[in-house]
């Protein structure tokens, strides 16, 4: 009985699991149908949609969608044209791109390849524009002028083992290509080798050369140094080509005939040759007037290198190397104003060099402008380290010369602590002291330049004899006024040198024996003097012919001194006391005005000052003259007779 029930039950979970397969399967199969059915839907309502559309969309109109399509497609390439024309290179660059993206034919990707690789170029991107090339290659490798461009971008950018790899690919392939050959002798005229370069360039036929290509043919003869051959061959193809060249051609022709001319020193038609260039084109006449100058310069015509530079001066004044060269060209005729005011256009442009930093120096002394001179240098010295002895006594005498003594014994000073076994500081200084009354300091430095001439090795006989005489006038001044015998020995001693003819000058017109001054005047006046001694001298003629009652020569000496541009501190002094003496106050109150005030020592000041005040009490001006005494004991520069001159002023003001 329990089988019979356990089979039963079997049974039964054998139906339910029948039944569930069979409920499984059905739902299936029914998702599966349900599916079928969705596709059949769809094919059948867009097959329905097509047809339709034939009959509700005319056919003109699904023509016009696809014409729509390629006019977007045309108006990028028109925009990019545009934008080219108008030169908005990245505008149509970037358009051009775009329309590379759209379906186009061969012909037209070449044509933007082109457009692309002229545009990158123009932009000086030169990678991009190879890259560009190398697309046209890959397009078409029949299109010739893809290698000739590439040859002329790497010859431009100097990739000449490139160059030559891309020669040596193409040579079979150009072989009868007369630009080939220009670019091969252009590779040839970049690495020197212009025989070569000249060689395939004669190869060429010349009814088959243009202009360019003579222009290689020229430089190639002038570096080959064959000027001859080079002006033969201008002068046979000079009528031929003025038929057809341009005028900025012809200039060029011309241009390379001047060189050609200059070349064999034929300076006149080498003149007149480039006027012609200047007349053809005017963006050549600042080079043929460079060459004019040359020329001018080699011919010896001073007169008309200055002309140019003085018309001309706003492009001939621009080459910095034209500039010192002119400079220099200016010394060498002693035209030193000129030459300085080429080397102040050149400190202009630029830093001056240290040697001609020392030329200019040299050319303000020479054209007695002392403060520039003094500021040259100053430059030398301190931007340039230029620390010698001859800088340190340059600076002394400069400074004598605007008769600063302060400052002309301070770098006399300075030099000596730095070269303290140069005997040239020692007498300088000694000098200076016997000239101020101050033997003492002078007879100090004397005996220490006789310690180190004792100990020097190298003794001159110069320096035993200067210090000698500079011992001799030391004690004199210490002991008082030298007699006339005396001054007479240490002339003797010192023939040579003018000062001490100076002294002997000055004991004689003090002591009124004038026909004895008169001598030593004719005597002093027939020695090499500098502008300064012969300014000295004057001084003392004036003195002379004052004492003699020689109205012309003193106006003589008078006018010579005030024609010089730059005369001493003291020359100055003296003329405004001689105007003084004239009772031409205004006259004299002109020349003290024009001291400059900077570089005068306390001591002239003073007397400046005590002059000012005199002129004015002559004039009868008492409250200025009163003023100017009163400035001048406020300061400390009261003269010693100011005390005299004030009470005279202080009377009249009571009267």
């Amino acid at each position: 009985m329990q089988l019979k029930n356990l089979k039963n039950k079997v049974n039964e979970s054998i139906k339910k699991i029948n039944k569930s397969i069979k409920e499984q399967k059905s739902t299936v199969l029914f998702k599966s149908f349900i599916i079928i059915l969705v596709i059949i839907f769809l094919f059948l309502l867009s097959v329905l949609i097509i047809n339709l559309s034939s009959i509700i969309i005319p056919e003109k109109v699904i023509n016009k969608l696809w014409q729509t399509k390629d006019r977007v497609k045309d108006n990028l390439f028109k925009l990019a044209e545009d934008d080219y024309r108008k030169g908005y290179l990245e505008n149509s660059a970037i358009n051009y791109m775009r329309y590379l993206n759209n379906d186009i034919k061969k012909t037209e990707k070449v044509l933007v390849y082109k457009r692309l690789f002229e545009i990158s170029v123009l932009q000086k991107k030169y990678d991009l524009a190879l890259g560009y090339l190398n697309e046209l290659e890959s397009i078409d490798k029949k299109i010739l002028e893809v290698y000739i461009y590439r040859i002329k971008l790497l010859l431009r950018l100097n990739k000449l083992d490139q160059v030559k790899e891309e020669i040596e690919k193409n040579k079979n392939r150009l072989k009868n290509s007369i630009e080939l050959k220009e670019l091969i002798s252009l590779y040839y005229y970049k690495t020197g080798n212009f025989k070569e370069s000249l060689n395939i360039l004669n190869s060429i036929k010349s009814n088959k050369r243009d202009f360019n290509i003579h222009k290689i043919i020229f430089i190639c003869l002038f570096k080959l140094d064959r000027r001859e051959e080079l002006l033969k061959y201008i002068e046979r193809y000079e009528k031929k080509l003025n038929l057809i060249l341009t005028n900025k051609q012809k200039s060029e022709l011309y241009l390379f005939k001047a060189l050609a001319k200059l070349s064999k020193n034929d300076f006149f038609n080498t003149v007149e040759i480039l006027k012609k260039v200047k007349s053809l084109n005017e963006n050549y006449e600042s080079i043929a007037d460079k060459l004019i100058i040359f020329c001018n310069m080699y011919d010896d015509q001073p007169g008309e290198v200055y002309d140019i530079i003085t018309n001309k001066e706003e492009y001939v004044l621009t080459d910095l190397s034209i500039i010192k060269i002119l400079a220099e060209y200016f010394i060498v005729k002693n035209d030193y104003e000129r030459s300085i005011f080429l080397f102040e256009k050149l400190e202009e442009k630029r830093d001056l060099s240290k040697d001609e930093q020392a030329v200019i120096t040299d050319l303000y002394y020479l054209k007695k402008d002392y403060e520039n001179n003094i500021k040259s240098m100053e430059k030398l010295f301190y931007n340039y380290k230029y620390n010698t002895p001859d800088i340190y006594k340059n600076l002394s005498i400069s400074y004598s010369m605007i008769d600063n003594t302060e400052k002309e014994i301070f770098f006399l000073k300075e030099g000596l602590a730095q070269y303290p076994d140069d005997l040239e500081f020692y007498m300088r200084l000694a000098k200076i002291y016997i000239d101020n009354d101050q033997p003492d300091n002078a007879l100090n430095y004397i005996n220490k330049a006789k310690i180190i001439f004792q100990r020097s090795k190298n003794r001159y006989e110069y320096y035993n004899k200067k210090l000698e005489i500079l011992a001799f006038l030391a004690s004199q001044a210490k002991k008082g006024s030298m007699t006339e015998l005396e001054l007479l020995e240490l002339r003797e001693k010192n023939e040579k040198n003018p000062e001490s003819y100076f002294k002997t000058i000055e004991y004689y017109i003090n002591n009124h024996q004038y026909k004895d001054a008169q001598r030593e005047i004719e005597t002093v006046s027939n020695i090499i003097l500098d502008d300064k001694q012969k300014e000295i001298l004057s001084n003392y003629k004036i003195m002379y012919n004052l004492g003699i009652d020689n109205l012309k020569g003193f106006e003589k000496e008078r006018d010579f001194l005030l024609s010089l541009t730059d005369p001493s501190i003291k020359t100055q002094l003296n003329l405004a006391i001689i105007f003084l003496f004239e009772d031409d106050y205004d006259k004299s109150l002109e020349i003290l005005a024009k001291i400059p005030d900077k570089e005068i020592s306390h001591e002239f000041r003073a007397k400046i000052l005590y002059l000012k005040a005199l002129c004015y009490y002559y004039k009868q001006d008492y409250p200025l003259a009163l003023k100017i005494i009163k400035n001048a004991e406020e300061k400390g520069l009261a003269a010693k007779k100011n005390s005299y001159l004030k009470g005279l002023v202080i009377k009249y003001l009571e009267k």
